[in-house]
């Protein structure tokens, strides 16, 4: 065999970068960087060394550069920029095989959140986090059920999925017991989600879940309508559903038929409701805690309405994130302000600690966009909300330990002034003019705000220590707005809109009546006040619990000294 045929049968030598680019060169190049520096030409095909042609279009070009940029913003896109920071990740650690839905939740940590300790390996260390945003404060990590939570920073959730993030590099046996997902450590059979039998008939759940919506639903938001019909056909329909679910379809038939019969029966699954820990258990305990108050069972409505409050901070519903759709941002956001209204009324009712410590001004207000209701009129949500943060701001100034704090008094005064002249044209208009599947709502909002007036300077109608003509100016705002709140409920009164089921309508009505007590007491003389204490009593006869019974005998006996006196 000749020389030339040999030389033509052996491949000849080459470095790795041209094998990988399938260009040859010849034996005189002796590393890559000599054969791209001197441009060797191949023994074979006698072609320069050059770059090879990539088959990338213009547009995919733009997109990598954008998702490059959008993950590593500040990044420059030339060849030494991106070869450093390859190079930084390829000496960083790798993430752990997690399921898609738990990497999601956790951020990927980079090196410089990892410490050295003893040994040389790596554990995650604290990163400096803006502490006024919620999420600074934890993550969301999905649980056994796969059910998305809020896990605080002191959690060890969270600890723990900071420290899988950084071990699969330095323990890489350790790393292989961690498992793909999450797994369920209690024992025994799962909560079962089969239908109930004892569920009352779907002709009666869907009767009362007509008056529950037009009366409860609302003024104070549990769930949307679509939700709860559609939950009334599946349970009925023999498909699974919840025991959360179960529970408050019972509690809303016996709520609105007064019925202890099914609420005992939810009452059983109470337990199982809190340990599946749902959106759904949040609803329920709402119904439940709503019909104890109207059995005027307070004291075990505001515990249970206690285990509402966790959950819905478990679920993060006061957190805001990126990579929600935004109808359920929506409806979590509704939901945790209907919380927060309750929470606060029964501060003011009870006198006891708030259940919700979060800063409510930096929760966002409902914006009404996506969800509506029929009852509902358009901008409620978002109006009740900012309400709903001036009741906190009264409650407030009312526990403040001084003599006489007129001036927070003054300011927040002004600031309800300026939130009932922000109110859309709708909201404000006569009654008369209000369309009749939006009246209750309406005039409820109106109701809510006059409350909370004459919440923040009734006590200068009580404490004659205040005087002056300061003092007497805020006593005077409070006597006008307790003529407001009377004629807001005689209004809907009047209009069919005032209920029973919704046990706040009986506790403004009493309220009112007190603060209407003691001015007629201080000025009996007043024929106008005279008349609205019979009308007033007239309306507290429509509640049957013996505390408005006995506020209508209180008005009678108050009537008789006025008249023996005259």
């Amino acid at each position: 065999m000749s020389t030339t045929t040999r030389r033509a049968g052996r491949l000849p030598s080459s470095c790795v970068n041209c094998r990988r680019r399938k260009i040859k060169v010849s034996n005189g190049a002796t590393s890559m960087t000599e054969s791209r520096t001197d441009y060797e030409n191949c023994v074979v095909t006698d072609e320069a060394s050059i770059r090879p042609y990539y088959h990338t279009s213009k547009e995919q070009f733009e997109l990598m550069a954008a998702i490059v940029q959008h993950y590593t913003p500040g990044i420059p896109l030339s060849v030494e920029s991106l070869r450093t920071f390859v190079s930084k990740l390829q000496a960083a650690p790798q993430q752990p095989d997690f399921p898609t839905e738990f990497a999601q939740q956790v951020p990927p940590a980079d090196t410089s959140s990892c410490s050295p300790v003893d040994g040389g390996h790596l554990l995650p260390g604290v990163a400096a986090k803006d502490s006024a945003s919620p999420m600074s404060e934890g993550s969301f990590i999905s649980d056994s059920t796969r059910q998305r939570r809020f896990n605080g920073a002191s959690s060890y959730a969270v600890l723990q999925s900071k420290v899988s993030l950084c071990i699969t590099r330095s323990f890489p046996r350790l790393a292989a017991l961690q498992p793909s997902g999450t797994f369920d450590l209690r024992e025994g059979e799962p909560l079962s989600n089969k239908q109930d039998a004892a569920l009352p008939d779907r002709k009666t759940c869907e009767r009362c879940s007509v008056v529950f919506l037009r009366f409860v639903n609302c003024v104070f938001y549990v769930l949307g309508p679509e939700k709860l019909f559609d939950a009334i056909v599946r349970a009925h329909g023999y498909a699974e559903v919840s025991v959360s679910t179960q529970a408050m379809i019972q509690l809303i038939v016996a709520l609105i038929d007064d019925d202890p019969h099914h609420f005992e029966l939810a009452s059983k699954k109470m337990e199982s409701v809190i340990e599946e820990g749902s959106v759904e258990s949040i609803q329920a305990i709402i119904v439940m805690a709503l019909y104890r108050l109207k059995k005027s069972q307070r004291n075990t409505s505001w515990v249970v309405l206690g285990s509402a409050i966790r959950i819905a901070q478990s679920l993060g519903l006061h957190v805001a994130t990126d990579d929600e759709s935004p109808l359920w941002a929506e409806q979590k956001t509704k939901l945790w302000w209907s919380l927060c209204d309750l929470d606060q009324w029964f501060t003011s009712v009870l006198g006891r600690s708030l259940g919700i410590t979060v800063d409510l001004s930096t929760i966002g207000s409902p914006s009404d966009n996506l969800i509506g209701a029929p009852n509902m009129p358009p901008m409620y949500a978002f109006a009740s909300a900012r309400l709903t943060r001036l009741l906190s701001r009264t409650l407030q100034c009312n526990s403040e330990k001084h003599c006489d704090n007129g001036n927070a008094i003054d300011l927040l005064i002004q600031d309800l002034y300026g939130w009932w002249e922000s109110l859309p044209q709708h909201l404000t208009i006569p009654a008369a003019a209000i369309p009749p599947s939006l009246l209750r709502a309406t005039l409820y909002l109106r109701l809510r705000y006059h409350c909370i007036i004459v919440l923040l300077t009734q006590s200068y109608l009580f404490n004659a220590t205040f005087s002056g003509s300061d003092a007497d100016h805020r006593m005077n705002i409070c006597e006008d707005s307790n003529n407001k709140t009377i004629a807001t409920l005689i209004e809907m009164q009047e209009r069919d809109v005032l209920t029973s089921h919704f046990w706040f309508d009986s506790y403004h009505a009493v309220t009112c009546g007190l603060v209407l007590l003691i001015r007629i007491i201080k000025n009996p003389a007043s024929v106008d006040l005279r008349d609205m204490v019979i009308k007033l009593r007239s309306l507290l006869r429509m509640f049957p619990d013996r505390l408005h019974a006995f506020a209508v005998q209180c008005f009678d006996k108050v009537l008789e000294d006025i008249e023996h006196r005259q």
